[in-house]
């Protein structure tokens, strides 16, 4: 009898002992850090939504379906526009990835240019107030090819009104001068990047923690990290219709509606979002147009 009951007892603790540990789920504090505390999510199904197709014959005549491999650089390429048109005509968001089986308007209201005596590329690019290369490429020319006069030359879309030079003229105008926000270098620049996606600001890489400055006077109008991959992200708006951004930030000490001065620390330098080394992205808008920052530093 006395062995049978013990039979029975290691029994018992065999099984407690073979079951699995409960998962726990930790919540962690809402607060502005560089990564913050990560809860432990509890496996889910994912179910794999199957893109609609689109019937090309549906399309219209300046649609086009996007395809593996698609990206802004060589559609620009390809269809003799620029990346910043398709940006602005189909309403991109950064980061601006483009995904297979959606639809892209391409932008058509192009305008064409006869070349008469005393004219070359470069005469033409000013009269255009475009630069001297975009000119060249979308006519698949050198920037030193000598044109013929009766030659007839493809403008870039809506060139007068979306140029660099015309913004930087107009922002100038208004009454507000920059100051940059931080001293660092800069590691990627203002527009197209070799992989096909568009940089709307420019990052500069400092030490981490290093005191981020708001770059005029101005109101805060956005703080949080809603917007996918800019991490903490503080957006001020400024005369002049001119709004400034701040992404990866750190520690931030700012918050929504609250009056800032140029030069008041706003945040620290961090790598929230999607970068792996600490860096500020700074990004300049005049109204709903993004412009290169480089150019508005006192």
């Amino acid at each position: 009898m006395k062995i049978i009951f013990n039979l029975i007892i290691i029994s018992l603790l065999t099984i407690s002992c073979s079951q699995k540990t409960a998962p726990i789920s930790y919540k962690g504090h809402l607060h502005y850090t560089e990564k913050g505390p990560k809860p432990v999510v509890l496996s889910k199904k994912l179910v794999k939504k199957t893109a609609k197709k689109i019937n090309p014959a549906k399309l219209q005549n300046n649609q086009i379906i996007i395809k593996d491999g698609d990206n802004l650089y060589n559609l620009a390429k390809a269809y003799k526009v620029s990346t910043r048109q398709l940006i602005d005509h189909n309403k991109l968001a950064p980061p601006y990835v483009l995904h297979p089986g959606k639809t892209l308007k391409i932008p058509t209201e192009r305008k064409t240019h006869v070349v008469i005596r005393g004219q070359n590329l470069t005469k033409i690019a000013r009269k255009y107030n475009v630069s001297l290369s975009e000119l060249a490429q979308l006519n698949n020319l050198k920037t030193n090819t000598r044109i013929k006069i009766g030659d007839v030359l493809v403008v870039p879309y809506s060139a007068k009104t979306s140029h660099k030079r015309f913004l930087a003229k107009k922002i100038f105008n208004s009454k507000v001068k920059l100051a940059r926000p931080v001293k660092g270098k800069v590691i990627q620049k203002f527009g197209a990047k070799s992989d096909g996606t568009y940089s709307d600001g420019i990052n500069i890489a400092a030490p981490a923690g290093t005191n981020i400055a708001a770059a005029a006077d101005g109101k805060v109008v956005y703080v949080g990290s809603e917007l996918r991959g800019y991490g903490n992200l503080i957006i001020i708006k400024h005369s002049g219709n001119i709004l400034t951004a701040y992404a990866h930030s750190n520690e931030v000490f700012v918050a929504k509606d609250q009056k800032v001065k140029q030069g008041e620390t706003i945040s620290t330098v961090g790598s929230s979002g999607n970068v792996k080394t600490a860096q500020l992205h700074f990004g300049v808008r005049k109204g709903r147009k993004a412009v290169n920052p480089s150019k508005y530093f006192n």
